[in-house]
């Protein structure tokens, strides 16, 4: 008989309370129908809201206080992501966190100086991961985890 694994999640009184207004915002910010409208834009996303969720600070999460961020971590911002998933919220702000991760984990201290605060400030980034031959083709994959 197969074995259930449980696991437990406890977040902080600080990422419960970003978790709780987080889950207010986008149940608030996109029913169904607004979601669906989103897909027929230029943006595919409300700029509007984009520039909310940057006045709360999220756009910021993860970056250090050094440049303009909270320096709360990339844990905060699966605090933002979950429920922006559950309502299907379409925003920038995956693709921005991703921008950062790759960006402090291996960006010259140059290029963290210059693109870390303008994304704390609401900037949008993102990533592209490619094979060294160019090639697209999903099972002609050679990248490998390091």
């Amino acid at each position: 008989m197969p074995q259930t694994l449980k696991a437990t999640l406890t977040f902080s009184d600080e990422q419960s309370l970003l978790l709780d207004t987080a889950t207010e915002f986008f149940r608030d910010k996109s029913p169904i129908a607004h979601v669906r409208e989103q897909l027929t834009t230029e943006n595919g996303f409300e700029t509007a809201h984009w520039n909310e969720m940057v006045a709360l600070g999220w756009s910021g999460l993860a970056i250090g206080e050094d440049h303009g961020g909270s320096g709360l971590g990339l844990g905060a911002a699966v605090t933002i992501a979950e429920p922006m998933g559950r309502y299907l919220s379409a925003s920038p702000f995956l693709a921005t966190q991703l921008f950062v991760a790759g960006l402090q984990g291996g960006g010259t201290d140059d290029q963290q100086s210059r693109f870390l605060p303008a994304i704390a400030e609401g900037a949008i980034g993102t990533v592209a991961l490619f094979e060294d031959d160019g090639d697209w083709e999903l099972t002609h994959a050679t990248c490998e985890l390091a």
